[in-house]
């Protein structure tokens, strides 16, 4: 049978440490003393190697943050200045709109006063005689012009319009000349 002598060390921190060992032999007698000197590692989360994992993975998570901030503020500075836009848009569109509104109403005036002048010049059945009158001209000149083109020679051009307010006569061109009436507005 052995006398054996067992120890075993738990919970020891990190550091270096020497284990003296001293025996006595059989006869009783001391043996010199041997030393051990051994080294307890700390555990993998308090190494070197895990501190800068740590101060990576705080700079990152500082960064997501930051970015995400970041995108978060900008999507509300977006916000405000998309709206206002949109309402300059909006007030361009209803100023454009009331602009329209009142050329609408202006013109329908003038049609207004023009149709009560013609009423008021012309009763309704001399002005349908002038239309016809002018529709029965244009048809006959019309005739005239494809007659004189079949013929190979030049036809009589004529414009043909209806104004019941003053006119203006003159003569135009620079190398054939023309007389031409016009309605003043």
């Amino acid at each position: 049978m052995k006398n054996l002598s067992v120890g075993t060390i738990f919970n020891r921190k990190e550091g270096t440490y020497t284990f003296k060992l001293k025996a006595q032999g059989v006869t009783g007698g001391w043996c010199r003393p041997i030393a051990y000197t051994f080294r307890v590692l700390p555990p993998w989360y308090r190494t070197w190697w895990a501190y800068m994992a740590y101060v990576l993975l705080l700079i990152a998570a500082f960064q997501l943050f930051s970015n995400l901030s970041e995108r978060k503020l900008m999507a509300e500075n977006e916000k405000p200045e998309r709206t206002v836009v949109v309402e300059k848009q909006k007030n361009e569109l209803v100023q454009k709109n009331m602009l329209v509104g009142i050329q609408k109403t202006v013109i329908e005036i003038e049609k207004q006063r023009s149709d009560d002048l013609l009423l008021n010049i012309l009763p309704g059945e001399v002005a349908e005689d002038i239309v016809s009158a002018g529709l029965e001209i244009r048809e006959y000149i019309q005739t005239r012009i494809e007659e004189k083109t079949a013929a190979g020679k030049e036809p009589f051009l004529i414009r043909i319009g209806v104004h019941t307010g003053p006119v203006v006569a003159g003569i135009g061109g620079s190398k054939k000349f023309a007389y031409d009436i016009w309605g003043i507005p």
